[in-house]
């Protein structure tokens, strides 16, 4: 597909058209006003890029953003509730996904059709469900997304309006409404570059910078884009560059088929063949049946974070998935210590080298100078630094060309027979047919929940509902046709124009070096745009800040909000360990009932969410739940409403306040009242629609099925349960079921106990999944084999070095192949412990690259670097312009 994020460059005007505003896209380069009063302030904007300690603070701590797999709460308030997007994953691990895995995680609950088809997969996506066509009449039918559950009417009015699904492209308003401001995600479409660049756009996310170097420079600035999220290249990157990473391969289909294909993410409940078709993103690793056995063996893909068993219970025991990373001190660390993410791959110093040392990650896939441009143009910026890391090509052809290497890392099919074959423990997670079977089997449950269709119909058909919903042609053109509201909206050529049209702004934003410099270039107005150069300079300029944060932990955890939390997060294991360990945090957040109460806090609250069986079946089922969804009217409309929220937000500045101020249009588009309440609210439609306590208890209700698959064990109540909302974002199990239990196997998987535990709950086959540490020892042990892999400082530095082998890596399709395809390559690659060792473990390298004040301090010191990375309109002109070289990137 990557043509289209190229075209996502070459047209872009449609990539607009898409969501018809766009220009605040380019005022995201324009005014960065509006994107900052996205957050009030733009502090935060341009700190998502300046002090990131806002952008924190836009998660509130931004620990949180860290403790986003601490408690995440915080990110879910980002939101307004996000507990909601938290609990939608229990601990939000996943909302890191958000930019990468989101759409897996997502998907996991049968959204991720959206987030993926938001790219234009969306056929797989669809497919995942079987129609797909009609997932793609996403924008066609909308009846079958909304059919995606059930109801898709629902699904439509879950947005009111599927009208304003599609005018999600049109108003998004009720979008917005969606995670209660959802303005911003409303922005999402109507800034959608910036929620979807999140995904999709990130190239504009990166050219957010200007500079779509940095979609280069997402690897270029990245530490900008990193300390959006603090250190979230590395989350990002793993999911975010992701697509780079996939496209590092020159496939990007493959990575977008781990985002395209979800249904293998999807099949990571159901088929996990689909999954396992993830065998690209596999052969990331070899064999990817391993992948597979990430519910078959899962050592692999544990093995893949060291025991990932717990990626297994990651469903199971959730403690695992703090033990993703062996104690999820590792997914901690892979912000705390991130020695253990490092070891996700050897050390993770190299993961945070990731951002140091990077080549090994590059290396991962050869492409270094991508990854090294990651850090800018390193390569056209530091000439010298860029031919110091991509030169050596001696030793980068060592590490690719060693096919023998490569082959003995991914061939050990002894030891990847071994992950992959245990048949027994594999057939026993894949094979229970018969418990896998009566979870997808059971149509009798299955057939009950999707067909119902007196219910299904009831939600489909009260057609004066559905057409109250979708009909209100009134309210529906109201909220689209209002021409004069879409056109203020939209139009407002005086306000579309300015955004768009200002060709004196958009041609200063993008065209006029004068604009472009200003934006970027005048310090003055760039450290505006991020916000106070003391700010802007501190995370990108103060030397001692910027080699902090790549170099010195302790910028890194000041970043990471300079709390013993963040640098205990990333430095100390105590923190990290207290993080997801602190046996009593790790326990209490997955384990501990209490603190799993904690996180999913009201057990009331998450009883009413799921046990309201009035309430939340009236929401499918649950009209308490439906309504405290879309209707909280207090915290609906008070997150729609909240003129003083939504003004201030989107308001901060006339053009921010003229787009989204406009009471008289932001509050019709937004607050409307009468018509957002009758959108979301129509407590009559809305509440009939989610609440129909028939309808909605009987697919809600199923507490055996969704009590037992939720609540399952209050700490799993709690977690999906945990705040009526995102128990019933995630939680409609009737709609998660039929999306997920759609087929017997969903249902299965979240209804069986006995299969949901076996699968998760068989401690004895969880434990001999990660158990098995001689196995998961050997994979991710081998230090031998990690150390070459890390080792190598001569490989690795031959890997980042070599730019004609970055180059080749990346041009090269033959040579991309290669490194998909040379599974012998590959293998020696990933396999060679020694060789992985050899690449991430080197701390000498590591710490070079790390530590190399001289490159780090290029990085991100250099002013020069970064004036010349976001200033040299040249350097912009030439990445944003350069199409040819977008579309080679």
């Amino acid at each position: 597909m990557q043509n289209m994020e190229i075209s996502r460059f070459g047209m872009q005007n449609k990539e607009i058209s898409r969501f018809g505003m766009q220009n605040i896209e380019i005022s995201r380069f324009g005014m960065q006003n509006i994107e900052i009063s996205r957050f009030r302030m733009q502090n935060i904007e341009i700190s998502r890029f300046g002090m990131q300690n806002m952008e924190i603070s836009r998660v509130g701590m931004q620990n949180i953003e860290i403790s986003r797999f601490g408690m995440q709460n915080i990110e879910i308030s980002r939101f307004g509730m996000q507990n909601m997007e938290i609990s939608r994953f229990g601990m939000q691990n996943m909302e890191i996904s958000r930019f990468g895995m989101q759409n897996i995680e997502i998907s996991r609950f049968g959204m991720q059709n959206i987030e993926i088809s938001r790219f234009g997969m969306q056929n797989m996506e669809i497919s995942r469900f079987g129609m797909q066509n009609m997932e793609i009449s996403r924008f066609g039918m909308q009846n079958i997304e909304i059919s995606r559950f059930g109801m898709q009417n629902m699904e439509i009015s879950r947005f009111g309006m599927q009208n304003i699904e599609i005018s999600r492209f049109g108003m998004q308003n009720i979008e917005i409404s969606r995670f209660g401001m959802q303005n911003m995600e409303i922005s999402r479409f109507g800034m959608q570059n910036i929620e979807i660049s999140r995904f999709g756009m990130q190239n504009m996310e990166i050219s957010r910078f200007g500079m779509q170097n940095i979609e280069i420079s997402r690897f270029g600035m990245q530490n900008m884009e990193i300390s959006r999220f603090g250190m979230q290249n590395i989350e990002i990157s793993r999911f975010g560059m992701q697509n780079i990473e996939i496209s590092r391969f020159g496939m990007q289909n493959m990575e977008i088929s781990r985002f395209g294909m979800q249904n293998i993410e999807i099949s990571r409940f159901g088929m996990q063949n689909m999954e396992i078709s993830r065998n690209m993103e596999i052969s990331r690793f070899g064999m990817q049946n391993m992948e597979i056995s990430r519910f078959g063996m899962q050592n692999i893909e544990i093995s893949r974070f060291g025991m990932q068993n717990i990626e297994i219970s990651r469903f199971g025991m959730q403690n695992i998935e703090i033990s993703r990373f062996g104690m999820q001190n590792i997914e901690i660390s892979r912000f705390g210590m991130q020695n253990m993410e490092i070891s996700r791959f050897g050390m993770q110093n190299i993961e945070i080298s990731r951002f140091g040392m990077q080549n090994i990650e590059i290396s991962r896939f050869g492409m270094q100078n991508i990854e090294i441009s990651r850090f800018g143009m390193q390569n056209i910026e530091f000439q010298d630094l860029a031919c110091r890391i991509w030169k050596f090509q001696d030793l980068a052809c060592r590490i690719w060309k060693f096919q023998d290497l490569a082959c003995r890392i991914l061939k050990f099919q002894d030891l990847a027979c071994r992950i992959w074959k245990f048949q027994d423990l594999a057939c026993r997670i894949w094979k229970f047919q018969d418990l896998a079977c009566r979870i997808w089997k059971f149509q009798d449950l299955a057939c009950r929940i999707l067909k119902f269709q007196d219910l299904a119909c009831r939600i489909l058909k009260f057609q004066n509902l559905a057409c109250r919903i979708l009909k209100f042609q009134d309210l529906a053109c109201r909220i689209l046709k209002f021409q004069d509201l879409a056109c203020k909206i939209l139009k407002f050529q005086d306000l579309a124009c300015r955004i768009w049209k200002f060709q004196d702004l958009a041609c200063r934003i993008w065209k006029f070096q004068d604009l472009a410099c200003r934006i970027w270039k005048f310090q003055d107005l760039a450290c505006r745009i991020w916000k106070f150069q003391d700010l802007a300079c501190r995370i990108l300029k103060f030397q001692d800040l910027a080699c902090r944060i790549w170099k010195f932990q302790d910028l890194a955890c000041r970043i990471w909000k300079f709390q013993d939390l963040a640098c205990r997060i990333l430095k100390f294991q105590d923190l990290a360990c207290r993080i997801l360990k602190f046996q009593d945090l790790a326990c209490r957040i997955w384990k501990f009932q209490d603190l799993a109460c904690r996180i999913l806090k009201f057990q009331d609250l998450a009883c009413r969410i799921l046990k309201f069986q009035d309430l939340a079946c009236r929401i499918l089922k649950f009209q308490d739940l439906a309504c405290r969804i879309w209707k909280f009217q207090d915290l609906a409309c008070r997150i729609l409403k909240f003129q003083d929220l939504a003004c201030r937000i989107w308001k901060f500045q006339d053009l921010a306040c003229r787009i989204w101020k406009f009471q008289d249009l932001a509050c019709r588009i937004l607050k409307f009242q009468d018509l957002a309440c009758r959108i979301l609210k129509f407590q009559d439609l809305a509440c009939r629609i989610w609440k129909f306590q028939d309808l909605a208890c009987r697919i809600w209700k199923f507490q055996d099925l969704a009590c037992r698959i939720w609540k399952f064990q209050d700490l799993a109540c709690r977690i999906w349960k945990f705040q009526d909302l995102a128990c019933r974002i995630w939680k409609f199990q009737d709609l998660a079921c039929r999306i997920w239990k759609f087929q017997d196997l969903a249902c299965r998987i979240l209804k069986f106990q006995d299969l949901a535990c076996r699968i998760w709950k068989f401690q004895d086959l969880a434990c001999r999944i990660l158990k098995f540490q001689d196995l998961a020892c050997r994979i991710l042990k081998f230090q031998d084999l990690a150390c070459r892999i890390l080792k190598f400082q001569d490989l690795a530095c031959r890997i980042w070095k070599f730019q004609d082998l970055a180059c080749r890596i990346w041009k090269f399709q033959d040579l991309a192949c290669r490194i998909w395809k040379f599974q012998d390559l590959a293998c020696r690659i990933w396999k060679f412990q020694d060789l992985a060792c050899r690449i991430w473990k080197f701390q000498d390298l590591a710490c070079r690259i790390l530590k190399f004040q001289d490159l780090a301090c290029r990085i991100l010191k250099f002013q020069d670097l970064a004036c010349r990375i976001l200033k040299f309109q040249d350097l912009a002109c030439k990445i944003l312009k350069f199409q040819d070289l977008a579309c080679r990137i």
